[in-house]
This record gives C-alpha cells, structure tokens and sequence, in this order.
C-alpha cells in the first residue's frame, strides 16, 4: 500500500506542474493573464504539491512499518 501512495504523489506532483507552466508561466509570458486567474492556478498549484507531499511521506511511513 506505501508505494502505491507514493506513486499516486509523484502523479500528483507531475500535474502540479502541468498547472504550474500552463496555468502560470505560460500566461505570464504571453501577457494574457488576470490576476484571479493567476491566484486559482498557484492555489491549486500549492493544493496538488501539499497533498503529493503527504501521500509520499505516508506511503514512506507504511513501508517502513511493514518491515
């Protein structure tokens, strides 16, 4: 079950950066952005990396109690 959690928090991470460079910079760079766009892409930035984090230290915690 540890590294199937922790495989779930890398996806999660990944996606973080989809959202992050499609959501974010890449609006930026073309200058077409609003500022409530900006805020929604970088909470759901922090949303997905806060959750990949947990799922990864959970997962690292549920193998090393199976030993």
């Amino acid at each position: 079950m540890g590294e199937v959690l922790k495989e779930l928090g890398k996806f999660l991470y990944n996606f973080a950066l989809i959202i992050g460079g499609a959501g974010i910079v890449k609006p930026l760079f073309e200058e077409k952005y609003s500022l409530k766009g900006l805020f929604l892409g970088f909470l759901i930035f922090l949303l997905l990396v806060s959750v990949g984090s947990a799922l990864i230290y959970l997962g690292n915690k549920l193998e090393n109690s199976e030993d």
